[in-house]
């Protein structure tokens, strides 16, 4: 039964026997400032900026934002948990 999930129906609630770690937080790309990539995999991870944290170089005013990951590995910025996901708003 490797790779199966195993979900019991009780009534009013679905309870399964599958955990997976950092399911409860919240995920970047439904946050306000998250910016893609477009290109795909993980290349895609790897590019993807937050745009709630960034750089202003003070000579041009150009901007570079923080790589989405390094902001979810690090709880100075938003962390594991997502400190700061604002979320979009459809």
């Amino acid at each position: 039964m490797t790779g199966l999930k195993k979900i019991l129906l009780l009534p009013g609630k679905v309870v399964s026997d599958q955990f997976i770690k950092n399911a409860a937080y919240p995920t970047c790309v439904s946050c306000k400032y998250y910016f893609g990539s477009s290109s795909k995999g993980k290349s895609a991870e790897l590019l993807s900026k937050c745009t709630k944290f960034g750089e202003k170089n003070v000579i041009t005013g150009n901007v570079v934002y923080a790589s989405a990951t390094l902001c979810r590995n690090d709880s100075n910025f938003c962390g594991v948990k997502g400190n700061y996901f604002t979320p979009l708003k459809i």
